[in-house]
């Protein structure tokens, strides 16, 4: 039982942050010809370069 309470109110908790963090957050739009980054993921140097590019969108 408590732990069905607990289940439900961190659900709840979640729920309502991802709302918050959501309602600041704007979509990136892009056009042909803008340079981008892309985030390098499972990378855990200390002095790794975090992102790749930059990158030219073409289509």
């Amino acid at each position: 039982m408590a732990k069905q309470i607990a289940r439900s109110n961190i659900k709840i908790s979640q729920e309502k942050s991802k709302q918050r963090y959501d309602a600041n957050r704007m979509n990136e739009t892009y056009i042909i010809g803008d340079f981008v980054y892309v985030k390098r993921l499972g990378l855990n140097y200390k002095l790794a370069s975090k992102y790749n590019g930059p990158y030219q969108i073409i289509q």
